[in-house]
């Protein structure tokens, strides 16, 4: 999607879809599974290249 967009280098974090139907408690779920890409990305360590 990056690529498509300009930015072949762009790095960000995905999750599964859908997550509308999810209830706040596995939002939360998901949302602790992705912390740690989030925060390699942050500090600029070597996070997922997507």
């Amino acid at each position: 999607m990056a690529r498509l967009r300009g930015a072949p280098g762009y790095r960000y974090v995905t999750t599964p879809h859908p997550i509308a139907v999810l209830t706040p408690e596995e939002v939360r779920e998901r949302a602790a599974r992705a912390l740690p890409d989030i925060v390699s990305l942050l500090v600029g360590e070597d996070g997922p290249r997507r």
